[in-house]
């Protein structure tokens, strides 16, 4: 590891208010039906597509696994995957300063919520979490130390020092509900970063992200069936970091400016 001077950085504090059979057709009306069926999909499809413009194409199509089923005497049916529900992160403080060639010690979570078993579950919410900022390449140099949660300021800051770390990156899970694939999900995650020359505390920000349980939902023409994924906590901690882990680039590459 090359030698590099240590920065410090000067946080700043701003407020944060963010068909199947083949039987021939017995009459004229049961051409007509099987004529019109796929005229009958398609204005359902594009009913749908007018739908979700206006609740935001871009982000109706993200992750979207759509297949429409469909029978002679029924509508069609169009199952949607859940998306992620989620604002913004809130920015609580931030550094004017800005970073590059920082070497990043990761420490797991501390689950505040009282659930059973908090350290695994703090583990595995932070190993995502540093799974996914390591491939946005965020930091030139990241470790995840496991050993060293769950994450309490002080003996963190220790073993940080003691790693040559210049900043030292952790937090809290203050919310955690898993509902499956039948109910609803959600996280809610505080992220703290450290300058280890200083202590100063020169990251704060928030963020909370949930899939909500799956619905039908009946129209004139069709039917929208919901369908969550089979690891909703993990879907969701993945959108989290990776919306946290655009704030950090910027500020890593030098691109984000202060107010």
């Amino acid at each position: 590891m090359p030698n590099h001077a240590r920065t410090q950085f000067y946080p700043r504090h701003i407020d944060s208010h963010r068909e199947n059979g083949r039987t021939a057709p017995n009459s004229p009306a049961e051409s007509i039906k099987k004529v019109r069926l796929p005229g009958l999909a398609l204005l359902a499809l594009l009913a749908l597509l007018n739908f979700a413009g206006c609740a935001g194409f871009d982000d109706t199509l993200q992750k979207i696994d759509n297949s429409l089923q469909f029978e002679i005497t029924r509508p069609p049916v169009i199952v949607r995957e859940e998306l992620v529900r989620r604002e913004p992160p809130v920015v609580h403080i931030y550094p004017v300063t800005e970073a590059a060639g920082l070497k990043v010690l990761f420490v797991p979570f501390r689950v505040t919520q009282p659930i059973s078993n908090p350290e695994l579950a703090g583990y595995g919410i932070s190993k995502l979490f540093w799974q996914t900022w390591a491939s946005m390449e965020i930091f030139e140099y990241m470790e995840f130390l496991p050993e060293a949660g769950p994450f309490r300021t002080d003996s963190a800051m220790r073993i940080a020092r003691s790693r040559g770390a210049d900043l030292m990156v952790s937090g809290y899970v203050t919310r955690l509900l898993s509902g499956g694939e039948a109910a609803s999900s959600s996280v809610a995650l505080q992220l703290e970063a450290y300058d280890v020359s200083s202590g100063s505390l020169v990251w704060s920000m928030a963020q909370a992200g949930a899939i909500a349980k799956p619905e039908s939902r009946d129209y004139v023409l069709f039917t929208t069936r919901g369908k969550i994924s089979s690891d909703p906590l993990y879907t969701i901690t993945a959108t989290l970091a990776e919306d946290m882990g655009q704030i950090m680039l910027k500020w890593s590459n030098g691109s984000e400016k202060s107010d």
